[in-house]
């Protein structure tokens, strides 16, 4: 749909609701569009829907999102020893997957593959995910699989603002820091383009994002029909 279809939609539905009587402006319809476009993410991205699906757990919840889905490489710092820093994608929502590629400190390493001309070949290695509290122990954990062993180590990983630390032992190093993850969604914008396509999500979801403009603008408004409507967009998905 267009951002005007999308309008239109919003309003047919709104309109069809006989105890509306105060009819929202032009603006009301667009920033209800993009609370109905937020929620539909989420809930499509989580569990928190009706089918009790998340993403990639079905055809459909491949084909609502894949528009979102994002590759994204890093470079990283080693600012502290053993502990590299990389920056996060600044349009990221959800990270679906990571990892990265590492290669040993001890430039007399004779299991790691090296080229033609001796250089260490980077290896691809998941991130093992830690929290805050429990990294202290991890690090000292001598059985954790973040330690370098038989020339593999998988670096602990937290988040710490808009950036993801990444730690290893003494004996191997990060190269790179990569992550597939879902991407903010383009703003629904009925004003400056109008009869341009919505291209943010793929066609099929336009109607459901409608639906839950709908939804969210009878619940602000404490509309009798809220709960009515709101379990006839739960059939409809």
């Amino acid at each position: 749909m267009t951002g005007r279809e999308l309008q239109i939609s919003f309003e047919r539905t709104i309109n069809a609701l006989h105890d509306i009587t105060l009819k929202p402006t032009s603006t009301d319809v667009e920033y209800w569009l993009n609370k109905g476009l937020e929620k539909f993410v989420k809930t499509r991205y989580s569990d928190t829907n009706v089918k009790d699906r998340s993403f990639e757990q079905n055809m459909k919840r491949i084909t609502d999102l894949r528009n979102l889905v994002r590759s994204y490489t890093a470079d990283v710092s080693d600012a502290l020893p053993n502990t590299y820093v990389a920056e996060l994608p600044k349009d990221s929502w959800f990270i679906v997957n990571e990892f990265c590629t590492i290669e040993p400190t001890n430039p007399n390493d004779n299991c790691f593959p090296r080229d033609a001309e001796g250089n260490f070949i980077p290896q691809r290695s998941y991130l093992k995910q830690t929290t805050h509290n429990e990294l202290e122990q991890e690090l000292y954990n001598k059985l954790s699989e973040y330690r370098f062993h038989r020339s593999t180590g998988h670096p602990l990983r937290i988040y710490i603002d808009n950036t993801v630390q990444l730690y290893t032992d003494e004996n191997y190093k990060v190269n790179l820091y990569n992550a597939i993850y879902i991407c903010k969604p383009p703003m629904i914008d009925i004003h400056t383009s109008p009869n341009e396509e919505y291209t943010g999500l793929h066609e099929q979801t336009h109607q459901e994002i409608v639906e839950l403009a709908v939804s969210a603008y009878l619940e602000n408004t404490a509309n009798p029909r809220y709960q009515t409507h709101m379990n006839e967009v739960m059939t409809q998905e």
